[in-house]
């Protein structure tokens, strides 16, 4: 059992000013850091061990890491981590220093925002941030695509386009810092529609686990000098961010706009818009209003028949698939796949569909599912369509294993009523607020009828939460502030300070007296909790200028002890 006094605490790092190592003609250093624990100081591990290494960002003198590093600490022990910086050299057998400092976990918890900084010799700042690492109610798995962004970085003769990354960043509200960055992308080179790759971030870290806290979404230019040039940012909630899901394959192009957030640059004006392809949060209760369902989709085809036999007949279809869903007598499109070049028997990548919009949730509802061939000028033909439903298409993925090839496919039928091919249903799977759910015929209808929407689960008693004292991390770490003060008894029960063996003697030697031995030993424990390091020293029980004092400063003002 963890004491009151011992905590889990989580590291994070950034740096300014860096010097940059990469050589002329290089570009910008690209800084990683490698955090180790260092002999002196307890800790989990044998000493020495290497905690973690922080993601490479580049072309950066001025990093800040998102990467986090959850450290046990007890209050009053030694901690003591040493951070090394390099560049990251690519084809090179090792990297490049850029300097590192040694730091004691709970001097950073004992400073001003919790927040200590040590220059390096070769160059520039780095800074150690510690709190409390909370529980981690999930992840969010967020996936966003970037539309008509405003271009920064036209160029030689207007004809470039920016190179755009995101930031997802979280607010500081303990201290200054203000936004603090927790996720970042990859840089997607000359675009003004990226599409990056999903991204998973831990509830606790973005937002301490409340999903209506603010958090920022940033969009960069990238730049290899590490200047990045703001395209522009929009604030929302977690809550917010999952209400806005409009699923869409890569390849899809006509995206519903309706819930795109709009960026905006810094002088407040349309800077582009930003589309939630994707968003769920692990271990959401089923039951939960926030809770965005998915259907995850992978299909292929075999024997399609050939619609585009191109010139002297030696060509063929380039297929792609539309799912709908009904509305009255009409069909809706909800997505639609990418296409597979010159293929009769394609396999298509794997996709995410909104459950609330392909069939509201209703998995019995019909559904229609078309399959085209691409023509660049828009005027796809249709090969074939079939219409079923969600519950078909789990079952079917069910069973693979089951059902020969010929008993799983669905007959697409072209517009002359003949069987044009077969819709294979390769995997199908249902996300229940982060839980899948694919198993077979009797498990999926079992699984899905516990895990209907609006209903909820009751927790068992020893789930409950319970109410606990906060503990000494979570305190200070909060904002809580802590001052050492000294004060000293002077009445004449210490005994007379001049004889040896009384309370206030002051042996020669150096060693200390019952008094001395107290303050050290509690003091050395509270001073680095005590972030201006300055502790007032006041005696009491005395006689000063003739009178009795109970309350006077000892000494000059001073600072220290």
């Amino acid at each position: 059992m963890i004491s009151n006094t011992s905590n889990t605490v989580q590291l994070t790092l950034f740096a300014t000013d860096l010097k940059n190592v990469a050589g002329r003609f290089r570009g910008t250093s690209d800084p990683y850091a490698i955090v180790t624990y260092l002999p002196g100081g307890y800790c989990s591990g044998s000493e020495g061990e290497t905690l973690g290494v922080t993601e490479t960002v580049k072309n950066d003198l001025n990093p800040t890491w998102t990467k986090c590093f959850n450290i046990h600490y007890e209050m009053g022990k030694l901690k003591l981590i040493n951070i090394g910086i390099f560049d990251e050299v690519k084809k090179a057998t090792s990297n490049t220093p850029m300097g590192s400092a040694a730091f004691e976990i709970g001097d950073i918890l004992g400073a001003k925002g919790n927040i200590r900084a040590k220059r390096l010799r070769q160059g520039g700042i780095l800074y150690a941030k510690v709190r409390n690492a909370p529980r981690n109610d999930g992840d969010l798995y967020i996936q966003l695509r970037g539309f008509k962004l405003k271009n920064v970085d036209p160029g030689f003769f207007s004809t470039g386009k920016s190179d755009p990354y995101f930031e997802i960043s979280r607010l500081e509200e303990s201290d200054s810092t203000g936004w603090t960055p927790v996720a970042r992308s990859k840089r997607i080179p000359h675009t003004l529609n990226p599409r990056w790759k999903p991204t998973e971030i831990a509830l606790d870290r973005l937002c301490d686990n409340d999903r209506n806290r603010a958090v920022r979404i940033t969009v960069l230019d990238h730049e290899r000098n590490g200047k990045h040039q703001f395209i522009g940012s929009v604030e929302a909630t977690v809550n917010t961010l999952l209400a806005a899901v409009t699923f869409a394959n890569d390849a899809q192009k006509d995206v519903d706009m309706t819930s795109a957030l709009e960026l905006k640059d810094g002088n407040g004006r349309f800077a582009g818009s930003l589309v939630v392809t994707d968003a769920f949060v692990n271990g959401d209760d089923p039951g939960s209003s926030t809770r965005i369902d998915g259907l995850r989709l992978q299909m292929s085809a075999c024997g399609l028949k050939n619609v585009d036999k191109g010139v002297l007949g030696m060509g063929k279809s380039d297929p792609f698939y539309v799912i709908s869903s009904r509305h009255g007598n009409k069909w809706a499109k909800v997505m639609a796949s990418e296409h597979i070049s010159n293929n009769l028997n394609p396999r298509w990548n794997s996709s995410r569909i909104r459950l609330d919009k392909l069939c509201n949730h209703n998995r019995e509802a019909p559904i229609q599912i078309e399959v085209f061939d691409y023509e660049k000028d828009g005027r796809h033909k249709l090969i074939g369509r079939a219409e079923t439903s969600v519950q078909v298409l789990l079952i079917l993925a069910g069973a693979t294993n089951r059902l020969n090839d010929e008993s799983r496919g669905i007959d697409l039928v072209g517009v002359t009523g003949k069987v044009n091919g077969k819709l294979m249903i390769d995997d199908a799977e249902i996300n229940v607020g982060g839980v899948s759910l694919n198993a077979g015929m009797e498990d999926i209808e079992r699984s899905l009828r516990n895990l209907m929407p609006g209903e909820k689960k009751s927790i068992p008693s020893n789930q409950a939460t319970r109410s606990r004292r906060p503990s000494f991390v979570e305190y200070i770490s909060g904002g809580c502030q802590v001052n050492l003060c000294v004060a000293i008894d002077f009445s004449s029960a210490n005994g007379n300070p001049r004889d040896e063996g009384t309370l206030h003697y002051v042996h020669s030697d150096g060693s200390y007296n019952d008094y001395e031995t107290a303050i050290a030993s509690v003091g050395s424990i509270i001073a680095k909790y005590d972030s201006d390091n300055e502790f007032p020293v006041w005696g009491f029980s005395a006689r000063h200028n003739g009178e009795m004092q109970n309350c006077f400063q000892v000494g000059e003002e001073a600072i220290g002890l």
